[in-house]
């Protein structure tokens, strides 16, 4: 499922590259399941993407691709510093 989500969110030319880590931290602490994948996706400079394209209208686009994905139930944030 990693293979398939970095395939389909490399199809955008705003993303530079995906990343994926999937299952449960080495820690334990969080409750994720085993088939948990979370995503790292980088992004081309702002000044070259389409004239007046939004962070938020690249993240519907995204949603949308993801949607047609059977078992893939997604949701979008920042990275946060630890």
């Amino acid at each position: 499922m990693a293979d398939s989500l970095r395939h389909r969110l490399k199809k955008f030319p705003e993303v530079t590259y995906v990343m994926t880590q999937v299952g449960r931290d080495d820690e334990g602490t969080e409750a994720f399941s085993p088939s948990h994948i979370e995503c790292g996706v980088g992004l081309v400079p702002y000044s070259e993407w389409p004239r007046g394209m939004k962070k938020e209208d690249l993240v519907a686009m995204m949603a949308e691709e993801i949607s047609q994905m059977p078992g893939y139930k997604v949701g979008f944030s920042q990275p946060i510093n630890d």
